[in-house]
């Protein structure tokens, strides 16, 4: 028994979510700018978004999802160390290195882990955070 919330700038995905899940929140807006009040969810997730996030807003994108955040924080994203494209993507996107970029919160990283390669052969992580 709990509350899901989700946030999408398309309005039609918006739209299409609500009717497929109608149980489940939806709000349109952006990852930069959620539109969340401060640690209002206890577990914040990310599946391959900041992989296609321009670098000069992921930064600003970790700074939301830890706001709205009250304990934990998941990203699956497409890993690369020095964060370069990521060969053979259907769409571009550049490999996120998220161990990296949650040591400069005050947080504790709990899990950094390889997706299996029969799962993803793309080679995405799980990085998993708690607040601190």
């Amino acid at each position: 028994d709990f509350d899901v919330s989700g946030v999408d700038p398309n309005e039609s995905a918006i739209k299409k979510a609500g009717q497929n899940l109608p149980h489940f929140k939806f709000k349109a807006g952006s990852i930069t700018e959620l539109p969340f009040e401060d640690s209002v969810f206890d577990f914040v997730f990310a599946r391959n978004v900041l992989n296609h996030i321009d670098s000069s807003d992921v930064e600003k994108s970790l700074n939301e999802m830890f706001r709205v955040s009250r304990k934990y924080i998941l990203n699956v994203e497409f890993f690369s160390e020095n964060e370069s494209q990521v060969q053979d993507a259907p769409i571009s996107a550049l490999g996120r290195n998220m161990y990296r970029r949650w040591q400069n919160f005050k947080v504790r990283i709990i899990s950094n882990v390889d997706m299996h390669e029969d799962i993803d052969p793309k080679k995405s992580k799980f990085t998993l955070v708690r607040k601190i």
